[in-house]
């Protein structure tokens, strides 16, 4: 029974031993893992402030405790921190590329807008030039009575396409718009052979219209007219201090010795306006030499140089009035002797213009 009780309290004693040891052992362990710790930290933080000197990590604020203790154990929550930061990463990432993509297609854009103005600058310079030429050609048009008209002509005749208008330039930017008035005109647009002559008013540009426009004329006058049928012109012979103006023409090849007035008035008008004018010019100017007929007016002066006999001269010559309404009688009859002077030199002024068109 003593060897009993022996080997019982040795074995309590072992027990009781290894446990102690046991414990010891732990402690010690416990105690290691701790050094270690303390010594991965340390080392930690000098890897850290190596790679700050370096410039190999840059660190905008200092590691908290916590951080350290997650880069030391790592646990579920680091792995969330993970993924967060990958998640992070690549939206980033989808974002940047998203801006790239954005910035490529407007790139894109513009070498499509590039080339396909390239491929359009014949057509959009036309446009320019057509638009330029239109605004070119309305500006030239002034602010005044007149007539807007077009030469149609043909191998044999012409015919003048008009039409009066108490202002030129708001009537060729109306034109335009105004299908009905082109067509009188015969033009397809507002850049078709379209001319101007300016008048002192618009009655006068009315009576030009009802003179000469939308009548058809023989390009050459004297090769189709002759003394059975004297044509439309009125012509005219000068001499020294002696001027014949025939509103009929009485010769054949009158083209060769006589000057061509054009169509500038009617014959039993001009008569009775020209014989009332007679005493007007006879103190206007020494007058040797005056007549007035349905066929001819014959009119003469004594000092060929005079220039009120000229300038009455130059009226049916260049299509000039140096006149005005103060060198006529103060009533109707001086009135009305004005105002026909005037249309005639505007009718004549106007033939010559067309007479240059044709040429």
């Amino acid at each position: 029974m003593d060897s009993l009780n022996e080997i019982d309290l040795s074995l309590d004693f072992l027990l009781q031993e290894t446990l102690m040891l046991s414990e010891k052992i732990q402690k010690e362990a416990i105690q290691l893992d701790m050094t270690k710790d303390i010594s991965s930290f340390e080392d930690l933080i000098e890897e850290i402030e190596i790679q700050e000197n370096s410039n190999i990590t840059r660190i905008e604020k200092p590691l908290t405790t916590t951080e350290v203790s997650r880069k030391l154990y790592p646990d579920e929550n680091d792995q969330d921190l993970l993924f967060d930061l990958v998640d992070e990463v690549y939206n980033k990432g989808l974002s940047v590329l998203e801006e790239k993509k954005e910035i490529l297609d407007k790139l894109i854009n513009v070498n499509v807008n590039k080339n396909s103005y390239e491929e359009n600058s014949s057509d959009l310079e036309i446009l320019n030039n057509i638009s330029n030429n239109q605004q070119s050609i309305e500006d030239n048009f002034p602010h005044s009575p007149g007539i807007i008209y077009r030469v149609d002509k043909g191998t044999n005749t012409f015919c003048i396409r008009g039409l009066a208008t108490e202002n030129l330039h708001f009537q060729i930017k109306a034109l335009k718009f105004e299908d009905s008035k082109l067509q009188l005109l015969k033009a397809s647009s507002i850049e078709d052979n379209l001319y101007f002559f300016e008048t002192v008013s618009y009655e006068i540009a009315e009576t030009i219209k009802d003179q000469i426009i939308n009548r058809r004329f023989p390009i050459i006058e004297d090769s189709v007219c002759n003394i059975s049928d004297p044509g439309y012109s009125w012509w005219m012979d000068i001499s020294n201090g002696r001027f014949e103006i025939h509103f009929k023409a009485h010769l054949i090849n009158r083209v060769e010795r006589s000057i061509k007035l054009g169509p500038i008035g009617d014959a039993r008008i001009a008569m009775l306006r020209l014989n009332q004018a007679h005493a007007l010019l006879r103190s206007s100017f020494p007058l040797s030499e005056f007549s007035c007929s349905e066929k001819s007016l014959v009119v003469a002066s004594e000092k060929p140089d005079h220039s009120s006999f000229l300038a009455f001269q130059d009226i049916f010559l260049k299509g000039i009035n140096h006149t005005s309404l103060e060198n006529f009688p103060d009533n109707s009859v001086g009135k009305t002797l004005y105002f026909y002077f005037l249309e005639l030199s505007m009718i004549r002024k106007f033939w010559i213009e067309v007479e240059s068109k044709l040429s």
